[in-house]
């Protein structure tokens, strides 16, 4: 006997009370962008983001690429500016991709999944210690994310291989 189970961030709090914020939240994950509705800031800055080398280690978790920052180094990433009214310390990069070159973005926009995404996280270094203190905290945690479209020239390629 086969059963169909509801899923996605709606039905997340029967799974764990805990989650039930899933359902009602407002800053929630994952987020579908739409791009009408956004508002223009022409004062907003750029947001910077340090150029300093770090060492990590790479994950391969079965559903995204991990990347960590190595605890001791020395010298740190920091990302500032644009909307953040603090600094964040750089620690993660998680890559999230798909079975094939059409669905893989954990985000959308205009309900559009992208083949892949890469985000960039960081915590608030000027209010907490570490990641895990900042995880879920107000103003605790940065997230960045890229959308990576593939190369119709990639697609065109591909056919002749």
């Amino acid at each position: 006997m086969k059963h169909e189970f509801p899923y996605g961030p709606a039905y997340w709090g029967l799974m764990n009370p805990q989650w039930n914020m899933c359902s009602r939240g407002r800053r929630q994950s994952p987020v579908n962008v739409e791009p009408d509705k956004l508002l223009y800031d022409p004062y907003l800055r750029h947001i910077h983001i340090d150029k300093h080398k770090v060492s990590g280690t790479l994950h391969n978790t079965g559903q995204s690429l991990v990347f960590r920052v190595e605890k001791d180094t020395k010298q740190h990433v920091n990302i500032s500016g644009g909307p953040l009214a603090y600094r964040y310390q750089f620690e993660e990069i998680y890559i999230h991709y798909g079975t094939d070159n059409q669905q893989g973005s954990e985000h959308h926009i205009q309900g559009y999944s992208f083949p892949a995404e890469i985000q960039f996280y960081g915590f608030n270094k000027e209010l907490y210690h570490n990641m895990s203190e900042a995880q879920h905290k107000s103003q605790g945690i940065v997230a960045i994310s890229l959308m990576v479209q593939v190369s119709r020239i990639y697609e065109a390629a591909k056919r002749f291989s």
